[in-house]
């Protein structure tokens, strides 16, 4: 296998402080749906379908989990969202609707509010 294109490391368990890595290289001439991967130490080279590829295009906010606090809006009237250099953003509830209280009460989306929970 030629220079790697990326690698991926594999950690098993929280005790494996080292990890495995899959390094993942071209495509083969005869299989062009599949790519060359080699899992360092062992030098082995494989072939996996193209897919697996993909990952080495994950961005951090793709792995966001969106409810890391599970907020039910139905029983919330206001929001307060506070952060460094973006000063605060109040949000405030009339009925079904969302509000931007700290910008004169213009319209929030009411979806994306939602998403916060």
């Amino acid at each position: 296998m030629a220079e790697p294109r990326g690698a991926i490391t594999l950690i098993r368990t929280r005790d494996d402080k080292q990890g495995q890595l899959l390094q993942i290289g071209g495509v083969p001439q005869k299989e062009k749906d599949q790519v060359y991967v080699r899992l360092a130490p062992r030098g082995f080279v494989y072939t996996l379908p193209k897919k697996i590829e993909e990952i080495l295009n994950t961005k951090p906010d793709d792995l966001r989990d969106r409810h890391l606090v599970r907020i039910d809006t139905n029983i919330l009237d206001r929001i307060t969202i506070d952060a460094p250099g973006k000063g605060k953003t109040v949000l405030a509830r009339k009925g079904e609707n969302w509000t931007i209280a700290s910008r004169n009460n213009a319209p929030a989306n009411s979806g994306e509010v939602r998403r916060l929970h």
